[in-house]
């Protein structure tokens, strides 16, 4: 229940586009940890990664690690532990691109798909495991502030990847969700 609160108030907080604390932040960094960390919880399932040097965007580090932490815990949650995750980092238009998925997981209906970032949404209560159906509403939330998408596609033959686009340095008009 603490948690399920601690949730809703971040997404009240950024809902009134409270500023985050923005810096220089080392994404690859960030990306890598998260990567740590996954491979911590889950050391049997296969985790790729590629990252094209070092990508520096400007936003909050701990909000941005959790987008990351918030995808992973999905992949985790909603796929076969033998499903594996490639995970990639670059730099394409000025923006860090990082893409989570490649898995080969159940994946989702393009309804489905549309509905991943909508509040409270689980694809099948079924195979849910406790969530609160937060997490990426969460996230979606977070990539906004940082003037970032993210995006879900279906993989081939199945499984979803996310892709999120940061730009690399905001704008001077970035408004009240950070100092540009």
């Amino acid at each position: 229940m603490a948690e399920l609160i601690d949730e809703l108030l971040l997404l009240a907080q950024l809902d009134e586009r409270r500023p985050l604390a923005m810096e220089t932040v080392d994404l690859t960094e960030i990306v890598l940890r998260a990567i740590d960390t996954a491979r911590t919880l889950q050391p049997e399932r296969d985790l790729a990664t590629r990252v094209s040097g070092v990508v520096t965007v400007t936003g909050d580090p701990t909000r941005l690690r959790q987008v990351i932490d918030n995808i992973r815990g999905n992949v985790r949650t909603h796929t076969p532990v033998d499903a594996g995750c490639d995970v990639t980092l670059s730099v394409e238009d000025r923006d860090a691109v990082l893409t989570i998925g490649g898995d080969t997981g159940p994946g989702g209906s393009d309804d489905q798909l549309l509905r991943l970032r909508d509040r409270f949404y689980r694809v099948d209560d079924a195979r849910t495991s406790g969530g609160s159906g937060l997490g990426l509403s969460i996230a979606d939330v977070i990539v906004a502030a940082h003037d970032g998408t993210m995006t879900f596609n279906h993989n081939q033959p199945h499984g979803i990847a996310v892709t999120l686009r940061l730009p690399q340095r905001r704008s001077s008009a970035s408004g009240p969700t950070g100092q540009a």
